[in-house]
């Protein structure tokens, strides 16, 4: 099971037993993911739709819990280039049902007609009805990246003002600065930041997903600091491999014009200590003559550039 079924899994475990609590929470799965399906003749129902069973079941029960009725849930096993796959619709055809819903939160006008003006904050009383509502977020439109992959956390909606009123909802109510992506069908509001993913999942319940998120990033920075460790190693001990390459090159350079002799005996012993010791560090051979390493890189230096006046 993945890490966003299992958080996802986790939160629907149970219905919040407060009366309105269910009712921000189902709320909060109607304002974002529920779609209103007319069929002429006056006839109008709502549709949700999910490929996750956890969330279609959630908002059955849901709605039974709240409204006392049992909506339609069917599965639906589809197949496309990926394969076989699940599709769960929950289905309230009632007309008279609907409008009950509709009007309870708030998305009718005193005309009756269906509208949608951004989240209503007076459904929500108190602070444990705003945690079920971020919470039932996740359920209904909520993905959250494996953590091992990226830290990011995503809420898909079909239209961008509903999207642009959960950002400021997420900005005014946990300090969360999310962003927004717009195709031409949908929107989507991501969180990247891990302390923001942290702080989300922090209020809504979930403690032991944020501290694995946490644990994650942990043993992230452990291993990437290894990494840059390993690298530069690697990296510096390529550099003295070819620094040493140079100075052996100068060295022969100098024997085979019959030079050597000629070079003064502070620069005749660098030439034999490197030549000796061709793999070792410029540091070990300092230590070796008993000079300063900056002394013995000055000779070397001097060494190439006899050399290079060949």
């Amino acid at each position: 099971m993945s890490f966003n079924e299992e958080l996802k899994s986790a939160m629907a475990r149970q219905v919040p037993e407060e009366m309105t609590e269910c009712t921000a929470a189902l709320y909060a799965m109607v304002f974002s993911s529920f779609s209103l399906s007319i069929r002429g003749f006056g006839q109008f129902g709502l549709k949700f739709e999910s490929t996750q069973s956890v969330s279609a079941t959630y908002a059955f029960r849901l709605i039974k819990t709240v409204f006392g009725c049992s909506p339609e849930l069917v599965k639906i096993r589809q197949k496309d280039n990926f394969g076989e796959k699940n599709r769960y619709i929950l289905s309230i055809d009632d007309s008279a049902q609907t409008m009950e819903m509709l009007h309870t939160f708030n998305m009718l006008d005193s005309e009756g007609t269906y509208v949608s003006s951004g989240i209503d904050r007076s459904l929500m009383t108190s602070p444990d009805d705003t945690r079920e509502f971020l919470k039932a977020m996740v359920i209904a439109c909520g993905y959250i990246y494996e953590p091992s992959k990226s830290f990011r956390l995503e809420f898909r909606f079909s239209n961008s003002a509903n999207a642009a009123s959960f950002m400021e909802m997420l900005e005014s109510t946990l300090g969360i600065n999310a962003h927004l992506w717009e195709a031409r069908r949908s929107a989507t509001v991501y969180i990247k930041r891990l302390d923001d993913i942290v702080s989300y999942l922090a209020a809504c319940g979930a403690g032991k997903f944020a501290l694995d998120l946490q644990d994650v990033s942990v043993l992230k920075e452990i291993r990437e600091g290894a990494q840059r460790a390993a690298n530069c190693d690697i990296a510096n001990t390529n550099k003295m491999m070819e620094a040493s390459r140079i100075q052996i090159a100068a060295i022969d350079a100098i024997t085979n014009a019959g030079r050597l002799a000629h070079l003064s005996e502070p620069l005749l012993m660098a030439a034999r200590l490197r030549s000796d010791n061709p793999e070792a560090t410029l540091s070990e051979l300092s230590k070796i003559a008993g000079i300063s390493r900056s002394t013995l890189d000055k000779r070397l230096r001097k060494i190439i550039k006899i050399a290079e006046d060949l």
